[in-house]
C-alpha cells in the first residue's frame, strides 16, 4: 500500500497551542521501510497517531493508495500498530493478546487462534500462547506485541520506537525480525526512532524531522553522506560540533581551518566526526591537548579549542597538555551556514 502524507499540521496543547508538526509531506511506496527520524520532541510519534487516526490532524491529509482517510476512524484504517510501551493486557493470555485485534474484526473463536499461534510461530514464541504476558521477558512481550499488530494482516504497519527498552543484544534481535516480517508480510512499514543507526541499517528511506518539519527526505546515504543540516550531520554517531566563522571559503575556530567551499560568509557550525579524524604528530597547526581517555580499542584524545572541544581518536595514548596535530578525512567533515544550514561545504 502506498501511504501518502501531505500537508500535515496540528497544534496541541493550550495558552497557547503549540504547532507540533507544520505542513509534514512525504510518501512512501508499496513495501517500503520509512523510518521517521529525529530528536525527542520532533513530532514523530505524533505524526504516526495521525496515519493511524488516534489523533486528528489540523490541516492536510492522509491518504492509502490515493484515497484520503481523514474521515476514517482508527479502527477502520486496518494499520498494525505497536506502541513503544507495549499496551498488552495483562487480563488476557498471550495468544488471546495476539488474537485480539482478530476478535474485533468478527473472526470465528478457533479460526482466530489458530492465527494467533501461527503468529506466534513466526515471531519465535511457539508454545507460548497459554502463557500470562506478566512471565514474559521484555524482548519477549515486545514479540508479543508485534504478532498482535500483525493478527489482522494490515495494510502498513507502525512502529513506535519499538527497541527502545530493550538491551542491546535484544534490539539486534528484534531489528532482524521486523526486517524479516516486513518482507514475508509484505507490507508498508513505519518506524519511529532517535536512533540514527538503526535508521541507517533497517530503512529504504529516512524522513528527518525537526520542530514539526521535514529537514531532509532521501536515502539512508543521501542523510550520512550529504546531510542538509549540522543537526542530521550530528546524528550518526560520535562528533565534534565547533562553532565558528567563514570567510574566502574557509572555517575557523581558533587556531583551526577547515574548507567551507560554496558556505555562505559569516556565522557557521562545523559538524567532525571522528571517524574523519585521526591523531598526526606533523600536520601543523599543534593543538593543546585537555585530556585522552582509554575506549577500549583506541583512545579518545581531547583537544582544546580556545574553549571549545574536538575529540579525535589516537591508537596510542597522549599526556594531557602535549601539543599534537590533526589530519581530516573530508568526507566526514561538514560546514553549515548559521542561519538555514543549507549551504553545507567539504
Amino acid at each position: 500500500m502506498k501511504l501518502s502524507v501531505s500537508g500535515i499540521t496540528i497544534d496541541l496543547g493550550t495558552k497557547p497551542a503549540k504547532r507540533v508538526l507544520d505542513d509534514v509531506s512525504f510518501e512512501a511506496y508499496d513495501r517500503e521501510f520509512l523510518s521517521l527520524l529525529g530528536a525527542s520532541g520532533a513530532g514523530k510519534s505524533t505524526l504516526l497517531k495521525i496515519i493511524a487516526g488516534i489523533l486528528v490532524q489540523d490541516g492536510g491529509s492522509i491518504a492509502f493508495d490515493g484515497r484520503a482517510v481523514d474521515g476514517v476512524a482508527a479502527h477502520k484504517r486496518n494499520v498494525g500498530y505497536v506502541f513503544q510501551d507495549m499496551r498488552l493486557f495483562p487480563n488476557m493470555t498471550v495468544e488471546e493478546n495476539v488474537a485480539f485485534p482478530c476478535k474485533m474484526r468478527g473472526m470465528r473463536k478457533d479460526a482466530r487462534f489458530e492465527r494467533a499461534r501461527e503468529l506466534l510461530a513466526h515471531v519465535q514464541l511457539d508454545g507460548f500462547g497459554k502463557r500470562e504476558v506478566s512471565s514474559l521477558s521484555g524482548g519477549q512481550q515486545q514479540r508479543v506485541a508485534l504478532a498482535r499488530a500483525l493478527a489482522a494482516t494490515p495494510q502498513v504497519l507502525l512502529l513506535d520506537e519499538p527497541f527502545s527498552g530493550l538491551d542491546e543484544h535484544l534490539r539486534d534481535e528484534m531489528r532482524s525480525l521486523v526486517l524479516k516480517l516486513h518482507r514475508e508480510f509484505g507490507m508498508t512499514t513505519i518506524m519511529v526512532t532517535h536512533d540514527a543507526i538503526e535508521a541507517i541499517e533497517m530503512s529504504d528511506r529516512i524522513v528527518y524531522l525537526s520542530g514539526g518539519r521535514v529537514e531532509q527526505f532521501g536515502l539512508p546515504d543521501e542523510l550520512f553522506e550529504r546531510s542538509a543540516t549540522s543537526e542530521i550531520a550530528a546524528c550518526f554517531g560520535d562528533c565534534s560540533t565547533i562553532k565558528g566563522v567563514v570567510e574566502d571559503g574557509v572555517f575557523s575556530a581558533g587556531p583551526l581551518s577547515l574548507s567551507a567551499k560554496g558556505v555562505a560568509p559569516g556565522s557557521a557550525t562545523a559538524v567532525i566526526r571522528q571517524s574523519a579524524a585521526a591523531v598526526d604528530a606533523g600536520m601543523p597547526p599543534l593543538f593543546p591537548v585537555r585530556c585522552c581517555v582509554y575506549r577500549g580499542s583506541t583512545y579518545l584524545v581531547r583537544i582544546d579549542l580556545e574553549g571549545q572541544s574536538l575529540s579525535v581518536p589516537s591508537p596510542s595514548p597522549v599526556a594531557d597538555g602535549a601539543l599534537v596535530g590533526v589530519a581530516f578525512d573530508g568526507s566526514g567533515v561538514f560546514v553549515y551556514a548559521e542561519e538555514g544550514g543549507d549551504d553545507a561545504g567539504r
